[in-house]
Parts: C-alpha cells; structure tokens; sequence
C-alpha cells in the first residue's frame, strides 16, 4: 500500500524487460493466507477417505463431516468447537463473479464455506487423473505444484495441494514438513493485485535490462503513461562491440517433420562438439527436451540437462560444466535469462559456445535473452534458430501449406500478434483496476 511506501524510497527493477511479459504485466497476484485451525487436519483426512475410498461426493460428504465432528472419533472436538463458535464477525475479500466485494464472516460460516470447496477439490484430486502430473512430493516430503514450468512448494492451488498430498503420499502424513504446510489449513483469499499497478506506489523507479531496445511500442507508451518514465539512457558494452556470430539469413533453419528437426538440431550440436566447443540446446519445454535427450542421449560423451526443475544445488555445477569443450548441455527456455554460463579456454580458442534455439519465441526480447547466452562480455560464440513447422502453425506465425518461411516474415508475424496482445493487456489492466485498489484499502486497514 503506498502509505507504507516510504516518502523518497525508489523501486530497482532488475530484468525489468520481464516484467512486460503476459506472465507479470496485465496479470494479477492473488495473495492468500493460511492459517492452520486445530482439528482440521483430521477433518481433512476424513474428507479424503470418505470421497477416496467410499465414493462419496458433494452433500453426502458434507453430512458425514458434520456427524465425524461431532462424534467421540473427532479427539480435537473441544479446541475445534472453540474455533468454530467464536461469535467476533469480521470481514474478508470474495469474489462474487464480476468484483471484489467485503463480506462478513463468522468461524462457522466461513469453515462451512470452505468445507464446500474442500469437498469440491478432494472430488477433484480422486477422479480427474489427467491433473495428476501436475503434482508430486518433493525430496523432503513436501506436496509442490507444477507452477508454469516448474515444480514450487508456495503455490496453493485452492485446496487440491492438501488431497493430492493424500492422493501420494497414501499413508504416514506429516501436516507440515518444515516450514511447508502439507495439510491441516484454510485456504483463505486476499483480492486481487494488479501487476502494473504496483510500481505506481513509488515516487521513483530505476529499471535495468539488456533489451531495452526491444520494447514495442504499447510497451514505451505503458512506461510513459503509467509511470511517468520518459528518460532512457542505453549505454554501451563495457567490453565494447560483441563477439557474437549470427546471420538472420544463413543461421535459420525450419522444418517440416519432428524427425528432421530432431536431426538438424543434433547435427548441428554434433558439429559443434565435433570442433572441440561446447554447445547448448534451448527448447520450449521439458517434454521435447526430454523426447530429444531419450532419442539422442548415446550419441554425446558429455551431456547434461539443467532446467528450472534442476535441484538447485547441482545448478552451479551445471552451468559451470556447459562451457567446457565437447559438451552438450539441454535447457529450457527459463534457463536462458539471467543465466552466465562459463566458457573454458579450449573452447573459446575454436569459437565459443554455440547455441541453438530450437523455437521461436513470440517476445523478441526472450529470443535476445537466449542469444545473448553466448559471446557473452568479450568472448566468442555463436546463434542459430532450428524450428519445427508445426509449432510455427500452432502459434499462428504461418499458415497451412505455407512454403516460404523466413526469419524476417516470422519477425514481423509476431510483432503483429504482440501489438495485438499488448491491446488485450491494457484493456485487462483497466478492468482489473477496481479489484487492484479495493484489495489495497483492504490490505491497508490492517495497519490502522
């Protein structure tokens, strides 16, 4: 809230390129709170045996919570019963199908509220096996969710996180492993905040990017007009001019079927190691990593995959490892930003690191993030695009049967398409608006 935004303070904003992406501007965060309730944990594990193992759903399940916690079975009966019969009112932030709207609130009406939603979700977690995969037990024994492109244990998907953490683990449950809650809380919502609108608590803001020059036009007029930014300074390499070696034209490759594209890709990082460099591979997902390392994976001496899933303690490791000479390293497009891989002397003495990107980005500015892996201060390295024309389709850079495929004509197909995005956004970010400062008063009252 900017009444706790001190008078003179400045916002640093690192990457700030990222933060124009769909995942952060003209999005919302939805804070919530957990609080763990005496009693609940059990209720939770009756909830789950009685939709698991007895079939059980909807108001059927609802009648047996309301006899378990009031039977002799339910040893929290008494701290529970003080929980739930707390007469204090208070209010919370609902959505009500359009807004954000205050509601009152008791103990019991809330929990029976939820007890819906808990129902609901433990239904859910049972029957809807295609969403199984989005879930799994961390080394330690924490219930984490498939969040974009990785596994996080602070994503709490309303209150599938607590049944599917009964779904796998099956027996001996912990309510919570460390700091992390496993079960045995409510899942209460917090509003809504706008992304956008956040920087504008601030009176300054100093943000910093390798791809300032990227910007498209929607993206310079939101710096102006929402945050009153109207200054630039770009400032050159300190290691002067770059070392990079790519050539729009000769260094574009599109391909009609998954097995040629598959071969070109390998061909090239064959090549490369071959020259005694080291290369690394960016694809869009795990999924086609992984279809690509299970087909090639005898082919390379060296070959080592690093992806947002990667253990955290092997990442420096990794990324050290990928400039060494005849290696071959596998990443997703997340391990492109911000990332400095090393190169070894060999390897700069025969070109540097060769990268391949074997998709094309829609936002221009994660294709020179990934390009910028390489050659990176003064040493050597070089580009090149290998990508499949079915993903070309399915993002609608072309169109059925198109023949001629050109990095320029892609360039400014999606140019087109992020203009067209960028609108979609602003109109987002004026809707979402109302939530934005209703959620703001609502957090602000708390420090009254």
């Amino acid at each position: 809230p900017k009444a706790q935004v001190q008078e003179n303070s400045v916002l640093l904003m690192d990457e700030v390129d990222v933060f124009f992406t769909k995942e952060y501007y003209g999005s919302n965060y939805c804070p919530i709170s957990i609080p763990v309730v005496p009693g609940l944990c059990a209720i939770q594990k009756e909830i789950w045996y009685l939709v698991n193992n007895l079939g059980m759903v909807d108001v059927e399940v609802k009648e047996q919570i309301q006899i378990f916690i009031s039977s002799p079975r339910f040893v929290h009966k008494a701290t529970f019963d003080e929980f739930l019969n707390q007469p204090t009112s208070y209010e919370l932030l609902i959505f009500n199908g359009e807004n954000h709207v205050m509601k009152q609130f008791t103990n019991k009406s809330l929990f029976y509220k939820e007890l819906e939603l808990m129902i609901k979700d433990a239904t859910s977690a049972a029957s809807r096996i295609w969403t199984h995969s989005n879930y799994k037990l961390n080394d330690q024994g924490a219930i984490i969710y498939r969040y974009k492109e990785r596994f996080v244990t602070w994503h709490f998907n309303g209150y599938k996180n607590v049944f599917n953490y009964f779904r796998l683990k099956q027996h001996d449950y912990k309510a919570e492993v460390g700091v992390y809650p496993n079960y045995g809380y409510l899942n209460i919502k917090c509003g809504s905040l706008s992304y956008a609108m956040l920087p504008k608590a601030y009176p300054l803001i100093l943000g910093v990017t390798g791809t300032l020059t990227a910007l498209n036009q929607y993206e310079k007029a939101a710096i102006d007009r929402l945050y009153n930014i109207n200054r630039s300074s770009i400032m050159p390499s300190f290691f002067g001019c770059s070392n990079l070696a790519f050539n729009p034209e000769e260094n574009f490759t599109h391909l009609a079927t998954k097995p040629l594209w598959m071969g070109k890709i390998f061909t090239q990082a064959h090549a490369a190691v071959g020259a005694n460099r080291a290369a690394i591979i960016f694809f869009y997902d795990d999924k086609l990593l992984e279809e690509f390392r299970a087909q090639y994976c005898g082919q390379f001496d060296r070959l080592q995959v690093l992806t947002e899933n990667t253990n955290e303690d092997k990442h420096e490791h990794l990324i050290s490892e990928a400039g060494v000479a005849k290696t071959v390293t596998l990443a997703t497009r997340g391990m492109g930003r911000g990332v400095d891989y090393k190169s070894s002397v060999a390897v700069e003495k025969n070109g540097g690191v060769h990268v391949i990107q074997s998709f094309f980005s829609l936002d221009v500015k994660e294709e020179t993030q990934i390009r910028g892996r390489t050659a990176r201060k003064d040493n050597r390295g070089s580009y090149e695009l290998i990508v499949l024309d079915e993903h070309l389709k399915t993002q609608q850079l072309i169109e059925a049967g198109q023949q001629e495929v050109t990095y320029a004509g892609l360039d400014v197909a999606r140019t087109k398409i992020a203009l067209k995005e960028n609108k979609d956004i602003e109109a987002s970010i004026e809707k979402n608006t109302k939530d934005h400062m209703t959620t703001l008063a609502y957090l602000q009252s708390f420090f009254k």
